[in-house]
């Protein structure tokens, strides 16, 4: 009889074992410590492999008891003290990622010696790359060891702490991170308002700084000239006003900002820029309070928020929030003074706004200043839209649109090629702002519309009669989908 040939079904032969060291070892990178370990039962050859691994993955769950549930916290610190112990000395640590996030850890782990003799371990070794992730539900203040905020090896540091609340980071008098180039803090506060300035300062090859829950004095902090990319989200210094954030780095590429409104952005010298996404609140993340606010409080934010728009005038893509734009509506003519004879490197503009009568002026005065946009993407906010004018019927929808101030003050466009707005819900408004732009696009070539939540007869409707409108493009495509829910998420990118 024929011997069966060997398929992927019946080879029984072991090819991951023959495949080089590099390999198996960049396999290992992407487990936990406890899963790598646990492959030594699989071949005998990969016992001593794992010993000469660079990058470390501890994580405290894996330690979970599968009959009581909790968390082994002395099984966890022997089997870390155990790793550091048995690697090869000659081995230097590439990546040291530890991550603590559970309920009961800040009850019963006593963090702060543990993780500093880890931390102590891993620099002895020339880490290169530091991440923890601890997540505490409890107050905790931590005073890592010295030689953390004094490393020559150091090029990426992540210290994510908090989760209910924020914990408290006790920075040293000395600092220096000659080769760190990659800074983020997460859920952490430092009271040392004297010592936030030589953080940053001590790290001249920073190129990228995330900042994220944070309360952080950040007032008059001038960061590393070789900065590329920096992103602040919620840091809760002061939010309620006099908080500065400063900002001055020429080789800046992306900066993406979601934060306070009533915080002084002092941006400057931002040449290099590429990607800029500003999103503004008053307090929170599902703030819909700005227009509560008092007339002082919003001159305010308009003054603060068009002086920023100013600062990245330098920009190529840029993206911008519902309540920035109504916040620099506040004062047109301060808008229309301040960024007179700029944005000519813009291409690209994403804005949510709902697309409100006085959102549409800003709009307009943006797309004067901006002289090269190739293209427009709109999305309409639906959580709070003033006042807003809803068709019923065919008759009204059929109503033809008087031209509005801004229509006269819109300049041609002679670079915009593409459009696309999302969460079209047939207003008044939408069509008053499609109209100004088929007007005035002489180049424009596609116009995507994504409907929210209409019937397929309003939608048609309201597309014939913008082809009724006078067009000064002689190439241009209307395209139309009615989508329900996530609507960002089945929109092609322009």
């Amino acid at each position: 009889m024929e011997e069966p040939r060997n398929t992927p079904f019946t080879n029984t032969e072991d090819r991951i074992s023959k495949l080089p060291d590099d390999i198996i070892l960049l396999i290992f990178s992407f487990l936990d410590m406890k899963h790598v370990v646990q492959t030594s039962v699989l071949a005998r050859r990969w016992r001593s492999i794992w010993i000469s691994l660079l990058i470390l993955n501890f994580n405290l769950d894996l330690f979970k008891s599968t009959f009581t549930g909790c968390t082994d916290h002395d099984a966890f610190t022997a089997f870390v003290n155990w790793i550091l112990m048995v690697r090869h000395s000659n081995s230097g640590i590439q990546r040291f990622h530890l991550k603590l996030k559970t309920l009961d850890c800040s009850r019963y782990f006593d963090l702060t010696g543990r993780v500093n003799t880890w931390v102590f371990g891993a620099l002895q070794s020339n880490v290169q790359e530091l991440s923890f992730d601890v997540g505490l539900w409890a107050y905790q203040s931590y005073k890592f060891p010295l030689c953390l905020f004094n490393s020559k090896s150091l090029t990426k540091l992540v210290l994510k702490l908090g989760c209910m609340l924020m914990a408290e980071i006790v920075l040293p008098d000395t600092m220096d991170l000659p080769m760190l180039k990659y800074l983020k803090l997460y859920g952490l506060s430092i009271y040392q308002e004297n010592l936030n300035a030589k953080l940053f300062l001590s790290c001249p090859a920073l190129e990228s700084l995330n900042i994220t829950r944070c309360n952080v004095n950040l007032n008059d902090v001038c960061v590393a000239s070789k900065l590329k990319y920096f992103k602040l989200k919620y840091n809760e210094y002061n939010v309620d006003g006099g908080d500065t954030i400063s900002l001055h780095a020429p080789c800046l590429k992306s900066f993406i900002c979601k934060n306070y409104m009533l915080c002084e952005y002092n941006v400057k010298n931002l040449a290099s820029l590429v990607t800029a996404d500003i999103t503004m609140m008053v307090e929170d993340e599902e703030d819909n309070s700005f227009p509560e606010l008092s007339d002082p409080d919003k001159e305010l934010c308009a003054a603060s928020m068009i002086r920023l728009l100013e600062s990245l005038h330098c920009v190529r893509d840029l993206a911008l929030s519902c309540w920035f734009l109504e916040a620099v509506s506040e004062d047109p003519q301060l808008l229309l003074d301040e960024l007179s004879d700029h944005f000519r490197n813009l291409q690209n503009l994403k804005l949510q706004t709902f697309l409100s009568e006085e959102s549409i002026c800003a709009i307009t005065h943006l797309l004067n200043v901006s002289t090269n946009i190739e293209s427009l993407k709109v999305i309409i906010v639906e959580d709070f839209i003033p006042n807003p004018l809803m068709y019923s019927s065919l008759d009204e929808i059929m109503f033809d649109p008087k031209a509005d101030d801004w229509e006269q003050v819109l300049l041609p466009l002679y670079h915009l090629k593409f459009v696309m707005i999302v969460g079209v819900q047939c207003r008044i408004n939408e069509l008053k702002f499609l109209k100004m732009l088929f007007k005035k696009a002489v180049a424009l070539e596609k116009v995507f519309l994504y409907y929210d939540s209409v019937s397929t007869i309003v939608a048609e409707a309201f597309s014939r009669k913008l082809m009724t409108f006078p067009i000064a493009s002689s190439s241009i495509s209307l395209k139309w989908w009615i989508v329900q829910g996530q609507l960002s998420g089945h929109c092609p990118q322009l």
